[in-house]
């Protein structure tokens, strides 16, 4: 983790480099992976497996940053402080990371 000030708020991070340790190849191989009764178009920003369409509305969603850090989710960043929003990510990946910087998806 690292630590970065934001709006003079210092808040600790999650770097790419502690949330991504699977291989490009790995994440090539993931998102060949499909269940053919569980259509999925979006992968897990994480790991790059498909998602299924059936439980992408109860997935977990992360933070992330231009730079690939993870944030916190109670911290708001606007596009000119790095972030590019919310990806979900599979409930593997969800089991590694901290309840502090991921949500479940808001049906509105």
């Amino acid at each position: 983790m690292k630590t970065v000030t934001v709006r003079e708020i210092e808040v600790q991070v999650i770097t790419r480099d502690e949330w991504d340790v699977i291989s490009h190849e790995q994440k090539k191989q993931n998102a060949k992976k499909r269940n053919s009764s569980t259509f999925g178009h979006e992968p897990c920003k994480l790991c790059g497996q498909i998602i299924s369409d059936k439980v992408l509305d109860t997935s977990w969603f992360v933070h992330m940053t231009t730079d690939g850090d993870l944030f916190p989710v109670a911290v708001e960043l606007g596009d000119h402080e790095g972030s590019q929003g919310f990806f979900p990510i599979g409930a593997s990946c969800a089991k590694r990371i901290a309840k502090e910087y991921k949500k479940k998806y808001e049906v509105k």
